[in-house]
């Protein structure tokens, strides 16, 4: 199956909201593989270029939902909602990929942080980061955001998935966003926080963001739709807010949200 073809299949999908047959669930499901393939393959081409144009630590637009983040993970661990082990409670980052934001919060002292990346490009970065000590010492593991078989259930603070989850189409629960947000739930611990930023829009589409990367693809959200599929996962939204970047290749609008495991 081609990305075409791919693309068009879930695209008619999404309009009918849901598998008319088991013969359409497996057409689907291939789909979906057929595009996640190519967004790998499309990170794997430009890996080293994407290093370059993403900034060593994070930016100061994106301070302000860390801030938030940890602010909100550290009261309520100090409530008692929330554990830790040995003064450290830990965060899951999906979408580790170049080790920018790993090696930011392996500095953090009551923070510890593990990586997913499903990229055998990115993940050789991050090795050579923990070799040379920039990264903690099994901070990092190959994995699927659908499928975080290596994470023990109830066990995470907090799940970080910070420009990620917007490269799996939007359809039902079990598939492609949903599955992933459900796997989010399942490792958190209860009353867990979900870290989610996604880009705004309406759609499924291979985008150029002109900054040389050529096009990727990427699911739109409105607020509506992301918190719509947040909550039928079993997420309370307490914060959700629409925020725009301004970058030299142009404005980016985002949706940011921090929502709790009921």
């Amino acid at each position: 199956m081609n990305q075409i073809d791919a693309i068009m299949i879930i695209r008619e999908a999404q309009v009918t909201s849901r598998a008319n047959a088991e013969t359409d669930t497996v057409l689907v499901t291939n789909a979906i593989e057929t595009l996640v393939n190519a967004t790998r393959k499309t990170y794997s081409k430009m890996s080293a270029k994407y290093s370059n144009l993403r900034s060593d630590h994070p930016s100061d637009w994106d301070m302000p939902m860390i801030d938030l983040m940890l602010e909100t993970v550290r009261g309520r661990v100090a409530s008692g909602k929330l554990l830790q082990s040995d003064g450290r409670w830990k965060l899951l980052d999906i979408g580790a990929g170049h080790g920018r934001d790993l090696e930011f919060f392996g500095k953090i002292s009551d923070v510890a942080p593990v990586g997913i990346e499903n990229n055998d490009e990115f993940l050789e970065i991050l090795a050579a980061l923990e070799k040379a000590g920039r990264i903690p010492i099994l901070s990092y593991m190959k994995a699927d955001m659908r499928e975080l078989t290596p994470i023990v259930s109830n066990s995470v603070a907090c799940v970080r998935n910070h420009a990620t989850l917007h490269h799996l189409p939007l359809l039902w629960k079990g598939v492609g966003v949903d599955q992933a947000i459900s796997e989010t739930y399942r490792v958190l611990q209860p009353h867990g926080i979900f870290y989610v930023l996604v880009k705004s829009g309406n759609g499924l589409d291979f985008i150029d963001t002109n900054e040389g990367l050529g096009p990727r693809l990427f699911q739109l959200f409105t607020k509506s739709s992301l918190s719509c599929v947040l909550e039928r996962n079993g997420f309370h939204i307490f914060h959700l807010e629409e925020r725009t970047e301004v970058r030299s290749s142009g404005s980016v609008d985002w949706i940011f949200a921090l929502a709790e495991r009921t």
